[in-house]
């Protein structure tokens, strides 16, 4: 029972971590897109 406990223990904080760098990624990638379309935005506007 114990080291069942343990066992699921370790893969619930493996299966967040996981998410959590899978949404830091996400927002990453989300925020690059969004600063070369704000460039491409203001560039256009400007010329």
């Amino acid at each position: 029972m114990v080291l069942g406990g343990q066992l699921i223990g370790a893969g619930d904080y493996v299966f967040v971590g996981v998410i959590i760098l899978l949404n830091g990624g996400f927002y990453l990638v989300l925020g690059n897109i969004l600063r070369l379309a704000y460039a491409k935005f203001f560039k256009s506007t400007l010329v």
